[in-house]
């Protein structure tokens, strides 16, 4: 701590803000490292997402919406993309049993949260912060 305290000391505010935004890339970086790593480990093979999604049949799990097949890969609310259940974050697998349909807008409000219980998976508003 004393060389933190030391170093902080002669370096200007821009030169600390620097360092700062290295640091935090080089952490984000070493997250999709060991998330990657996470996906090859528990999957048994490649993943099909359209097999998900026509399973699901492109309506949001969460909240009920459809999602219309042109959306896919934009930011439209509305747009359909895979969702992990249970987040990769938290422990779950890239298995097709742990993945369901969500609209960008519900994915991106879940982020690493987990459903209350496993077996309401697909359940609206089933999820909360853990």
């Amino acid at each position: 701590m004393e060389v933190l305290n030391w170093l902080a000391g002669r370096l200007s505010d821009d030169e600390i803000a620097s360092l700062t935004a290295a640091s935090a890339h080089g952490a984000e970086r070493r997250l999709q490292k060991q998330r990657h790593i996470r996906m090859r480990q528990t999957s048994s093979g490649k993943v099909n997402l359209i097999k998900i999604l026509n399973r699901d049949g492109w309506v949001c799990q969460i909240c009920g919406v459809r999602t219309p097949p042109e959306l896919r890969g934009t930011r439209e609310p509305s747009a359909p993309e895979v969702d992990h259940i249970i987040p990769l974050a938290r422990g779950g697998l890239h298995i097709a049993d742990n993945m369901q349909c969500a609209c960008h807008a519900c994915n991106k409000a879940k982020a690493a949260r987990v459903p209350i219980a496993a077996n309401d998976n697909h359940k609206v508003g089933s999820t909360q912060a853990a």
